[in-house]
């Protein structure tokens, strides 16, 4: 018996049928049947997701149903039924088929397109056919388009969608979405467009910059406009007006008069910077002259209050008459009240009357003997 796989509602030829070929669930001739094992009743096998026996309520978890014998198969297969195209010969009112063929049939019956494009489609091709049909539903494939349309007008609809990326036409490296592409064609600089400045050519966008330089409507100064010449006009002009400019005829020596006078104030600048300079200089020479009067003078004053040995000139002590250095000791080393550097006077006595050993905590004054 061949399965009902493809979901079948079979408009059988004859309404009464052998009862014992008959589900007793849905009263109709057996589908795909299955048998219990206890009770040996059959039913269609769309009723068997029941976990237990309609007829018997034998658990079919533990025992599951078993197909019926092969005879019962066959006498399913032998009802004759139509087949459910209506375009079909084998269709209403046609040549009956046998039930067991129709999957097969099916495969080979020709139907029309379910997209109404008109043409007849076998179920095995209906993929083939779908990838070209010109009725078949498509999702434009721009970026963020929702559209949907039949296959014949997606071309007229992507030739507008606001969304297709599209490339710039004038052949610049732009890729973006149409809706874009008027902004884009303002700025784009491989765009043709008419010389902004009024000539006659028609150039690229981005040459606007470098033609401004040769063109003949930019209007442009005389040369000899950095002598004086106040004229302009349109480049054109300006070669008819050079061989009649009075600026023009002048122009080397207005030139080399303002070089010349360039050059006399560098000179006289590099003469100011001179002349200050010299002034510096002398100011310094100055002020070294006089730090060395200064030293000289301090240093004949030096001379003047110290001898050969460092010791002061005049200043002598009272009793031996011996000078005294800068320091203010003698060349025995006492000072003028008669103390050496450490503060003991020839004694051995401090100022205080104590002597070298009372100053440590060891000696005695000098009237305790």
């Amino acid at each position: 018996m061949t399965s009902n796989t493809l979901n079948i509602e079979f408009d059988y030829v004859e309404t009464h049928h052998d009862e014992d070929l008959v589900c007793q669930l849905c009263m109709s001739p057996f589908v795909n049947p299955l048998t219990c094992p206890g009770c040996q009743q059959s039913c269609c096998a769309s009723h068997t997701p029941l976990t237990n026996c309609p007829f018997c309520r034998e658990s079919w978890t533990v025992r599951p149903p078993v197909l019926p014998p092969r005879a019962l198969l066959n006498l399913l297969d032998r009802f004759l039924v139509r087949c459910p195209n209506s375009s079909c010969e084998r269709g209403r009112g046609g040549a009956p088929l046998q039930r067991g063929d129709l999957p097969s049939h099916l495969q080979q019956c020709t139907v029309p397109c379910a997209h109404s494009c008109g043409e007849l489609v076998a179920p095995r091709d209906v993929e083939t056919h779908n990838a070209s049909c010109a009725a078949f539903v498509l999702t434009c494939e721009s970026p963020g388009c929702t559209h949907r349309a039949p296959r014949a007008a997606m071309p007229a609809h992507q030739a507008e969608c606001p969304t297709a990326v599209v490339l710039c036409p004038h052949g610049c490296s732009y890729r973006g979405p149409r809706f874009n592409a008027a902004g884009h064609d303002a700025v784009c600089p491989s765009a043709v467009i008419a010389c902004p400045i009024g000539c006659s050519l028609r150039l690229a966008r981005g040459d606007v910059c470098s033609h401004s330089a040769s063109c003949p409507e930019k209007v442009v100064v005389c040369a000899s406009a950095d002598v004086g010449c106040p004229y302009s006009a349109a480049r054109k002009l300006l070669q008819e007006h050079e061989l009649i400019c009075v600026f023009h005829k002048d122009r080397r020596l207005i030139l080399l008069e303002r070089a010349l006078a360039l050059q006399q104030q560098a000179l006289e600048a590099a003469q100011r910077r001179i002349a200050t300079a010299e002034q510096a200089q002398a100011t310094a020479e100055q002020a070294q002259a006089q730090q060395q009067r200064a030293l000289n003078d301090a240093t004949q004053q030096l001379a003047r209050m110290f001898d050969e040995q460092g010791f002061a000139i005049g200043a002598v002590h009272k009793d031996t008459g011996t000078p005294f250095d800068a320091a203010g000791f003698n060349q025995e080393g006492f000072d003028r009240e008669g103390f050496d550097r450490r503060g003991f006077d020839r004694r051995g006595l401090n100022r205080f009357g104590f002597n070298r050993r009372a100053t440590f905590g060891l000696g005695k004054k000098w009237w305790e003997g």
